[in-house]
């Protein structure tokens, strides 16, 4: 994405250097003995929408599906998106904002690997999806990452 912006701890970087790991993720104590970071991603939201779409689209399919087995209720991530109908993404950001934002953090690794394709290159690896958010014509993803470069004794 041409318009994505990383923040880690205050300074810009390359989105590059954040990815989240394919193993340990949202397993703090895995990374006992590196650094944690802040990381806030930013994204024009018709870029993270056009990216999005794919991934959004499978899995509104299966959500619909499941409803055979299971209809989301009021709380979970998807009561809303069920509500309006399983709407596309972009309408599901304008018609719901905080049910959409919310909704995406309940699927950290997937829109993760959408923003930050190449985990093993990163120097950062993320540990949280922990916000979501429209800000302006942007949405920001913030969580918490560790630095790999920065291994010490943690006793």
């Amino acid at each position: 994405m041409s318009g994505l912006v990383c923040v880690i701890d205050g300074g810009v970087t390359s989105p590059d250097a954040l990815g989240a790991p394919a193993m340990n993720f949202g397993q703090p104590h895995r990374w006992a003995g590196f650094t944690a970071v802040r990381y806030i991603l930013r994204s024009p939201t018709v870029e993270f929408v056009a990216r999005a779409t794919p991934w959004f689209e499978q899995t509104r399919r299966e959500l619909k599906h499941d409803l055979r087995f299971e209809i989301p209720q009021p709380g979970e991530p998807d009561h809303v998106l069920m509500k309006l109908g399983y709407p596309p993404l972009a309408d599901f950001l304008a018609q719901a904002p905080g049910a959409a934002t919310s909704f995406l953090r309940a699927w950290p690794t997937e829109v993760l690997d959408l923003l930050c394709p190449n985990p093993s290159a990163a120097r950062y690896a993320a540990n949280s999806l922990d916000a979501v958010a429209l800000v302006g014509s942007d949405i920001a993803f913030e969580g918490q990452a560790f630095d790999r470069e920065s291994r010490h004794d943690p006793s």
